[in-house]
């Protein structure tokens, strides 16, 4: 069955024809590692997005605003999802969270990770003949407006992260930390409540879809930075914890938990439950 999956993905994939982008978007082709069958496939990813002030001053803050995501899956996802037996006929709305790494250039943050909600939408109709057909599943995800603080005098250039750039992310069985291998996760509960995910970075797969070769986004939105340009307060350093471990192991009544801070100093405190039931204090960190 999955070398049979295999083969139907890869060969309706080659035959797929991107959809151009919009104009002002970049299109990143992606490779993203689909959990359905454990393979490699192409997938596109535009973003767009405006920087003010432009140009600025070194030094300068600056906001990336108006920015969105988009991405068209490609056309043999329904009917192959529905053969699998993962989607059903008619209408189909599937909850989906999704994990972006947006990287910008000659900045302080260098890197900040958006974790956004929608819900794709597609209907599923079967043909009679046990062949299925399927409206596109195509999301357009509105992205926060985020502050950055502009490096020297050089170019402040916004793109998709590269490889390794998301963080552990709760997406495991039961919200199971988990180290994806890109920059955009997508997580997608099925009309049957078989999980899909979708690990995606900036690149192609190979030959045979069962390995990767990486590539660097291109930039979407450039700003230049110079001497004398416009200059706005930086913004004050949000701290970003997260939690390291992708697994908690139990040392007798221990049970140790690594954490990593970036942007600013962190501090707070951890609990650990079970659903909702607590099974140890609160202990503090800094």
């Amino acid at each position: 069955m999955r070398r049979t999956l295999v083969t139907i993905l890869a060969t309706a994939a080659t035959l797929a024809i991107a959809t151009p982008a919009s104009a002002g978007t970049l299109d990143v082709p992606n490779a993203c590692f689909w959990s359905l069958n454990s393979t490699w496939q192409t997938q596109n990813i535009d973003l767009t997005g405006t920087s003010t002030p432009n140009p600025l001053a070194p030094g300068s803050g600056l906001t990336l605003t108006g920015a969105s995501a988009h991405s068209r899956l490609p056309d043999w996802v329904g009917p192959t999802g529905a053969g699998a037996g993962i989607l059903k006929p008619g209408p189909n709305e599937l909850p989906t969270k999704v994990w972006l790494a947006l990287a910008a250039d000659n900045t302080a943050q260098a890197v900040q990770v958006l974790v956004l909600d929608t819900v794709a939408r597609t209907t599923v109709t079967d043909n009679g003949d046990g062949t299925y057909s399927a409206t596109p599943i195509d999301v357009t995800l509105p992205l926060p407006d985020t502050s950055w603080t502009a490096g020297g005098v050089g170019t402040v250039g916004f793109r998709q992260g590269g490889a390794g750039t998301l963080p552990p992310i709760p997406a495991g069985r039961g919200g199971a930390m988990i180290t994806p291998k890109g920059s955009v996760f997508i997580s997608v509960t099925t009309s049957v409540g078989v999980p899909l995910q979708i690990d995606c970075q900036p690149g192609n797969p190979s030959a045979d879809r069962y390995s990767v070769v990486p590539a660097t986004a291109g930039a979407f939105e450039s700003v230049p930075v110079q001497s004398g340009a416009s200059a706005v307060p930086a913004p004050k350093p949000q701290p970003a914890v997260a939690v390291r471990s992708t697994s908690l192991k139990a040392a007798g009544r221990t049970v140790k938990v690594a954490l990593s801070c970036t942007a600013a100093d962190c501090k707070g405190a951890v609990t650990l439950k079970a659903g909702s039931t607590s099974l140890a204090a609160k202990k503090t960190y800094s």
